[in-house]
């Protein structure tokens, strides 16, 4: 079932899915090499209205979550306000390893979640966090 919402006002029951994929509105630093004009497009004032609304979508899609349920945070910013500095307002879960989940991808670790570089990966810079509500 697909369900289209504003994620800071669900339109569904809290603890009402076992997965839940946040794919937050970002900065797009991440995405720099296929969209070189988007330094221009963003100004740095900007990341705090940015960094509120990522805590709030992530907030709403861990009271989304049945218990022991995982939430998958994905950005394509490397951003430490829009990665781990957002994860470290999260409560109520538990954090997975998510390289574990993706073994067949060298040098993505970055502690327990995954930061994949252009350099290195040949992707975006996207970030994956996986966190499991505790039960």
């Amino acid at each position: 079932m697909t369900l289209v919402a504003d994620g800071t006002r669900p339109a569904w029951r809290e603890g009402s899915f076992a997965r839940v994929l946040a794919d937050v509105p970002c900065t797009g630093l991440g995405a720099l090499r296929r969209r070189p004009e988007s330094r221009w497009r963003r100004q740095p004032g900007e990341l705090p209205g940015l960094v509120a609304l990522q805590r709030r979508l992530l907030a709403t899609a861990i009271s989304s979550l049945k218990p022991g349920g995982v939430v998958a945070y994905v950005t394509c910013s490397p951003h430490p306000a829009e990665t781990t500095e957002v994860l470290a307002t999260a409560t109520g879960v538990r954090v997975l390893p998510a390289t574990e989940y993706l073994p067949e991808v060298p040098d993505a670790a970055r502690g327990d979640f995954v930061q994949l570089w252009p350099h290195r990966h040949g992707t975006d810079a996207m970030f994956l966090a996986l966190l499991q509500r505790e039960e």
